[in-house]
Order: C-alpha cells, then sequence, then structure tokens
C-alpha cells in the first residue's frame, strides 16, 4: 500500500538488455504433430530498452510485431528460451520479485469476466461501468499495492480517443506523482497519446526500429535521411515506413527490404540503448521512398525468414 507521499529523489530503474525470445510452433491440428515437425521460430531479436522512475515506455507495432511477448518476457511470464537480461534496480527481475514489486493488467480479463457473467458480483455498479471506467478500474486495482512497475498490455485497444487519452492521463499522473514506472503496449500512437510516453519502442516481427526517448525519435529520423511532416506524429510515421506494401510483387519486395534496413541501422548505429550519445552526422543513404500508411503485413514465412535470417 501507499506510504505517503514519495520523496522526488526515490529512484527506480527497469533495464531490458538483449531480449531474444524463441519458442516452437506447431502446424495443422493436434494429430498433425505426430508426423509434422514443429516449427522453430524467434519471435524477439536483441530487443533492448530502459525506463526510468517517472517515465511511461510504450511498445509499439502492427500485429504481430512482438509487443505482447516483449511483456510477457519482462514480466517473467513467457514460456521458451528467453535470451538477454532483465535487471530492475539493477537485479534480476525474476517471476518471483515481479509478483512482490510489479503489476500485470491485461485488460483482456474484462471480456473473460462478461463470458463468465462475473462483472456484476462484489459491486452491483461494477457491471454498469463503461469500457473505459472499467479499464481504469483494472488499472487502480494494479495500483493498489504500490507496485515499481506496471505492465499493461494494449490497455486503450478498441477505446474511443478521448476515453483512451483520459485512461493514459491518469496512468501519466500516477507514475509521475508516485515516481513509478509504466510500460504498455499499442499499435500507432495517436499524437495526443505519443506525447504522454516518455520512451518509445517499435518493433518490426520482432526486432527493434527504435528505442529510446520520444523526443528523439524526429531527430533519428532526420538522420537516417527521412524528415517527418511537421503535422506528423513521429512513432506513425516511422510505423508506416516498415509497413510492408502487398500491392504486387515489386513494392513488397522495395518495402519489406527498406523495412529490414531501418532495423539493421538502428542495430549498427544504436547498440546501447538509454543513452544520450548522437554520432550520426550525415544521412546513412536510406531510400526516401514514400511512408506507407496502410498495408498489410508479411506472410508468416516471410516473417520466419526475416527472424531467423
Amino acid at each position: 500500500m501507499f506510504s505517503g507521499i514519495p520523496s522526488v529523489y526515490e529512484s527506480h530503474l527497469l533495464e531490458c538488455r538483449g531480449l531474444s525470445f524463441v519458442n516452437t510452433v506447431h502446424r495443422g491440428p493436434w494429430c498433425s504433430r505426430l508426423y509434422t515437425p514443429p516449427i522453430v521460430a524467434e519471435f524477439l531479436r536483441e530487443v533492448s530498452l530502459e525506463l526510468n522512475a517517472g517515465e511511461i515506455a510504450g511498445i509499439c507495432g502492427v500485429s504481430g510485431s512482438g509487443k505482447s511477448t516483449l511483456l510477457n518476457v519482462i514480466a517473467a511470464k513467457a514460456c521458451g528460451s528467453i535470451g538477454g537480461t532483465v535487471l530492475l534496480n539493477k537485479q534480476l527481475l525474476t517471476a518471483s520479485r515481479f509478483r512482490k514489486m510489479c503489476s500485470f493488467v491485461d485488460v483482456r480479463l474484462l471480456s473473460l469476466l462478461n463470458e463468465w457473467e462475473l462483472l456484476g458480483y462484489g459491486h452491483e455498479c461494477v457491471g454498469d461501468l463503461s469500457e473505459s471506467s472499467r479499464r481504469r478500474l483494472l488499472l487502480a486495482i494494479a495500483t493498489a499495492k504500490d507496485p515499481v512497475l506496471i505492465i499493461a498490455d494494449d490497455p486503450i485497444r478498441h477505446l474511443e480517443p478521448l476515453s483512451a487519452y483520459q485512461l493514459m492521463l491518469c496512468l501519466q499522473s500516477f507514475v509521475k506523482r508516485h515516481r513509478r514506472m509504466a510500460v504498455i503496449s499499442l499499435r500507432v500512437p495517436r499524437s495526443d497519446i505519443a506525447q504522454l510516453l516518455d520512451r518509445l519502442t517499435l518493433l518490426y516481427y520482432g526486432e527493434s526500429v527504435y528505442s529510446g526517448q520520444t523526443s528523439k525519435l524526429p531527430l533519428y529520423l532526420h538522420q537516417l535521411g527521412f524528415i517527418c511532416p511537421i503535422a506528423e506524429n513521429p512513432a506513425s510515421y516511422l510505423i508506416s515506413l516498415v509497413t510492408v506494401d502487398r500491392e504486387n510483387a515489386t513494392r513488397f519486395t522495395e518495402t519489406q527490404e527498406q523495412a529490414i534496413k531501418l532495423v539493421e541501422a538502428f542495430r549498427n548505429y544504436f547498440p546501447i540503448i538509454g543513452n544520450t550519445r548522437s554520432n550520426l552526422t550525415e544521412p546513412i543513404g536510406l531510400s526516401t521512398s514514400a511512408a506507407l500508411c496502410n498495408g498489410s503485413r508479411p506472410g508468416l514465412i516471410s516473417q520466419l525468414k526475416i527472424l531467423m535470417g
């Protein structure tokens, strides 16, 4: 429980270094497993991020990019082969430490409660709350034990813009007032939501396209040779740059190659996440083709080829 007003000097640090996650994927019905070997897939590759007290980090990317997987790895909930380290205040964040010091919020719990007709129990008014209010209630319950770290899987999904902003504003207020940390996943943050995120990690099918301070993303794009329009949200702009166009084979190849180059650029020029250095003085020569704001993701085989290199 809360113990008064936290000191403004209270310090916490989350460090995720080189996180990788490999698991097996079975194809077809269960009986086919007798004669069809499973696919060994790499869902995360060398993902790093850093978070300080009073900050919110957003894990962004299209569906299937590895956002939920990354949250589960940080929370020690993932089952599979995990590489890298997760440190909380310079100590390994094990499953037991996470349960003691952190909270994991999964808004999908609301749909399960509704399916089992449990929303009306405990307090008759809970079932009458709006979807946004129910999600804020889940976050409030999660913060009751005063966790150092809150992890929330897509808390604003399907919410109308005003409700989404209200929820994120409440989360930001809690995190900054109590000097706590929060990591949330979301697909493409709108401009108003992006302004509430201190740090961003953008994923392209398990690999980082960017991971660092939100305020430094426009400069990073400029250093790569991409000029984000003034009225454009830098996060959504970068996501559009790694969106694969499946309209025809030529565009598919071009846009996929551009996305892979952006992954390689971040890996090569910013191997250490969380620092403030900026060692790029000239654009590195990536394609400056127009960003794609629409398009579907590559097929499963293409994704596996990208991730397994």
